[in-house]
């Protein structure tokens, strides 16, 4: 969450540690739920899609609490590579991810 909030950084030493000590923060402040729906809330989809509930509306027109548990994993897979698993452009690669997160 810290890493995909902050602005852009080098990927050195020094930008780990700041991450690593804004997690840590962050920890003390905020619940594991808290942080997990920021997270969710924060992450790329493909498609201009940025969170799971833009995603969900975006891809199934549909608001996140009516998808069906195959829509939710085809969503679950997006993160790991947007790009690469666009559902528009490379169905068949969306589809074997959400496989993935199925099994």
């Amino acid at each position: 969450l810290i890493k995909i909030s902050s602005p852009p950084r080098r990927r050195d030493l020094s930008a780990k540690v700041a991450e690593a000590l804004g997690a840590r923060h962050l920890e003390m402040l905020w619940d594991k739920s808290q942080i997990l729906e920021a997270y969710l809330n924060r992450l790329p989809y493909g498609n201009l899609h940025t969170g799971i509930r833009t995603a969900a509306r975006g891809y199934f027109d549909k608001p996140l609490g009516d998808l069906s548990l195959a829509e939710a994993a085809l969503l679950a897979g997006l993160p790991n590579n947007p790009t690469r698993l666009n559902p528009y452009r490379n169905p068949t690669g969306a589809k074997a991810r959400q496989e993935v997160v199925l099994r």
